[in-house]
């Protein structure tokens, strides 16, 4: 696992990011207690994106890294169509209505991913709910 620890900002996650994209043996990123904000999240969906030529990624983990909207909006997006990540940890950051529902539409594709935590996010009852059924069904 890649656990970075507290501290680090976006230039930091640039050169994690930069070697990630030449490994092939880690499977967890964990950027958590890192405000990397929707820029980090976005760059962490660009390496995403990147495989089979990236990391054999299975797990995400970045709570508590201000991810927004956006950031979630750019990681369902990549996600849609992973067939390696199981799971993606999203605990208390700032998603709110869009980055929900972006993250419930993923679901409804990729049959992958089993666990997608959204605790202490600001994603509407009724679109938690939702999410909450997709997961059930895997």
């Amino acid at each position: 696992a890649a656990s970075c620890g507290l501290g680090f900002g976006l230039k930091a996650l640039e050169y994690i990011c930069g070697c990630l994209a030449k490994n092939t043996t880690v499977t967890h990123l964990n950027a958590s207690f890192n405000s990397i904000g929707d820029l980090g999240a976005s760059r962490i969906a660009a390496l995403v994106a990147a495989a089979p030529a990236g990391p054999p990624l299975a797990k995400l983990s970045l709570n508590y890294c201000s991810v927004g909207d956006a950031g979630a909006v750019a990681l369902a997006e990549v996600l849609t169509g992973n067939k390696s990540i199981r799971t993606v940890e999203l605990l208390s950051n700032s998603i709110a209505a869009a980055g929900g529902e972006a993250l419930l539409e993923m679901l409804k594709k990729n049959r992958t991913l089993g666990q997608l935590m959204l605790n202490f996010n600001d994603v509407p009852d009724a679109t938690m709910i939702q999410i909450e059924r997709q997961l059930m069904v895997r």
